[in-house]
């Protein structure tokens, strides 16, 4: 594989296995951005660990233990709960089959950043996870957008990518693939 990054900037943690962390500050988690990018963390945190079906308190300590949430002063318990409840979405309808090799969180290909990727016995996946709710038009339209030049970079710059899982964690029944070939496929339930 080529022309792939982790993350934005190094914030070393014992607990992240050398990967890079995005920077955050004091109550970033509170911020939708914010709280997607930690969300992807520490579910790349506990895939990197082999969990599959985390139950919820190994979610909580992933979460406890994510450099953001040590920094937050003001809404600790709220960002806490938002990160919690993100990941287990996350675990409970997307959770990949145990034949899905997890590669990173936040890999950067070709200028565009994958939430979480995967090699499967197929190839190459990723998953974009939506962590809040598209709430209009514009919000889907740059969703849409998003998960496009997603696949457009994956099929640029890595060898045998397939797709990428549209997960929306705060409406999975919306969630969707769409293929290298950009095609929208429903997921499986």
């Amino acid at each position: 594989m080529t022309n792939i990054s982790h993350g934005r900037e190094p914030n070393p943690s014992p607990n992240t296995n050398g990967e890079k962390m995005s920077q955050v500050s004091e109550n970033t988690p509170l911020q939708p951005r914010y709280a997607g990018t930690a969300t992807h963390q520490v579910v790349g945190c506990l895939l990197a660990a082999g969990a599959r079906t985390p139950d919820i308190r190994q979610i909580v300590r992933a979460v406890n233990e994510h450099p953001a949430t040590a920094r937050i002063t003001t809404y600790r318990q709220a960002a806490k709960q938002r990160l919690v409840t993100g990941v287990a979405c996350y675990f409970r309808f997307f959770a990949p089959p145990a034949d899905w090799e997890f590669v990173g969180a936040e890999a950067v290909v070709g200028g565009v950043r994958l939430d979480l990727l995967f090699d499967t016995p197929d190839g190459l996946r990723a998953d974009e996870l939506k962590t809040g709710k598209l709430t209009g038009r514009d919000d889907r339209d740059a969703f849409s957008e998003q998960v496009h030049a997603q696949v457009a970079a994956g099929v640029e710059h890595l060898h045998g990518f397939l797709g990428v899982r549209a997960c929306l964690l705060a409406a999975p029944r919306r969630s969707y693939v769409m293929t290298a070939d950009g095609q929208i496929e429903a997921l499986s339930w």
